[in-house]
């Protein structure tokens, strides 16, 4: 073999084969997608998804917002491993777990349940004009109203509107100091139309003065409904000012309003017809109670009693403090007490005279046991 060939033979003994490519996985664009519908196989709806990391079995920390709607897919590119999708529909939520592997599309479909609709609409009466109403939709647990669920707020040209879960839920409406609840049911696909009749209202308009005619004071009001002819609860607060009549809006009926005005409490009742304002005027006129006593820093207790018998004033204040009464036009009499003095006077409320005078200096005590046996010896 000449030298030539052996070239040749030497050189092809040292090539090597050429090693074959490894397949690598193919990168996706999107390796998450997510759908969601009411039923299975049904149309699709517009959801919010999030996708959340996984720490020790628990949702972590979110990660991605793959939002789908009635038209497009919700997409995300994550990395491999696994995750809980987080996905809301109108009240509906739900959480998903999955995984996503290397090369591979994982595809989500959440189902979250068959939905219908409530309108809500409040009027005074029966096919009356509505009214603004405040709404709250509560779910309901052991035949009782349980938690808040949506807030389909109403007013006089819009229906309140929301999209529930089918079943059976309450409803409270608030207008002015009305309050009702309306247990209804929601079916799939259905509209639940409701109307709340409140009842009739009226307005109350609440002034305040020490004179009559005089100019306007600062009054704190409150009205309370009545009990067997009694003030019972506490209704509404139209307070008053020098400036402003105090205003509030009422279902027909009797009230007591309840005035304070510096140390001066009055109770006037007064009555709300539909449709109509009723303008009440607190007088606070003040009646001016002095009492001399032989020591001036005294303690003196006051008791006022009506006619009736009925107390309406009591208080303890030092001799000199003149005492301060704002009370309805009528007869009373006082008692004032100090120590083991006691004296009572009769007054009256509307007449020119707007001052009494007690004097507890010149009360004629009877003689004691001992100042008897004294002076019989």
């Amino acid at each position: 073999m000449n030298d030539a060939m052996k070239k040749i033979v030497k050189k092809v003994e040292k090539v090597e084969p050429t090693p074959t490519p490894k397949p690598t996985p193919k990168k996706l664009k999107n390796n998450v997608e997510v759908t969601a519908s009411e039923t299975e196989g049904g149309k699709w709806v517009k959801a919010s998804n999030i996708i959340y990391t996984i720490a020790d079995g628990e949702k972590d920390s979110s990660f991605a917002y793959p939002h789908s709607g009635k038209k497009e897919v919700g997409k995300a590119t994550v990395p491999v491993g696994k995750y809980i999708l987080e996905s809301s529909y109108n009240k509906f939520k739900k959480e998903t777990p999955f995984e996503v592997k290397a090369g591979e599309v994982t595809k989500l479909n959440v189902v979250f349940g068959q939905t219908g609709k409530v309108e809500v609409t409040a009027s005074e009466t029966e096919g009356g004009k509505w009214v603004k109403s405040s709404n709250i939709i509560y779910t309901i647990a052991d035949g009782e109203k349980d938690s808040s669920f949506a807030y389909p707020h109403s007013g006089k040209k819009e229906a309140g509107k929301a999209t529930v879960p089918v079943g059976k839920y309450i409803l409270e409406s608030k207008y002015n100091e009305f309050k009702k609840e309306t247990p209804f049911e929601v079916k799939a696909g259905e509209t639940t139309k409701l109307n709340v009749v409140f009842g009739q209202t009226g307005k109350v308009e609440v002034t305040a003065s020490e004179t009559e005619g005089g100019k306007w004071v600062k009054a704190s009001n409150i009205i309370y409904t009545i009990a067997d002819g009694e003030k019972d609860s506490s209704f509404a607060y139209p307070h008053s000012g020098k400036k402003q009549a105090g205003k509030a809006t009422l279902p027909v009926g009797k009230y007591i309003l309840e005035s304070k005005y510096n140390e001066f409490k009055k109770e006037t009742p007064f009555e709300i017809k539909a449709g109509k304002t009723t303008k009440v005027h607190v007088l606070f006129e003040q009646f001016t109670i002095v009492t001399k006593c032989s020591n001036m820093e005294s303690q003196v207790n006051y008791e006022v009693y009506a006619n009736s018998g009925r107390m309406v004033y009591d208080a303890k204040i030092i001799c000199s403090k003149a005492l301060q009464l704002s009370l309805d036009a009528g007869d009373y009499h006082i008692e004032a007490t100090v120590g083991s003095d006691k004296k009572e006077e009769k007054f009256t409320i509307g007449k020119e005279s707007k001052k009494l005078i007690i004097d507890m200096t010149n009360i004629k005590k009877e003689p004691t046991k001992e100042e008897l046996i004294k002076a019989d010896t």
